[in-house]
C-alpha cells in the first residue's frame, strides 16, 4: 500500500492494533498498487489477519464474506457427496 507521501507500507500495519475477534472497516480508500480500494480486516484466532478488499465501502464486508464462505463450503461438500451427479 502507498500512503499520501508515496511511501510503501504493509497493509497489516493498518490493523496491528486489532485483538483476536476484532474487526475494522477502513472508511477511506487506500492505494493498493494502482487502485484505490476499501479494506476491512478481522484478527483470527491464530493471530493472522483476514482481509476483505472492495472497490465499494461495505461496513459489513467481513460478515458478508463469512456468509459467502459458509455457502461456498456447503456447496463444496454437497458436490463431493454427489449432489450434482446424474
Amino acid at each position: 500500500m502507498t500512503n499520501h507521501l508515496a511511501k510503501n507500507h504493509k497493509i497489516s500495519d493498518l490493523f496491528r492494533h486489532l485483538q483476536v475477534g476484532q474487526t475494522e472497516c477502513r472508511k477511506r480508500r487506500i492505494w493498493v498498487g494502482r487502485v484505490k480500494l476499501y479494506i476491512s480486516a478481522l484478527r483470527l484466532e491464530d493471530g493472522e489477519l483476514l482481509l476483505v478488499v472492495s472497490p465499494m465501502f461495505n461496513a459489513s464486508a467481513i460478515r458478508d464474506y463469512a456468509l459467502r464462505w459458509e455457502i461456498e463450503t456447503l456447496f463444496s461438500c454437497l458436490k463431493g457427496r454427489g449432489l450434482y451427479q446424474t
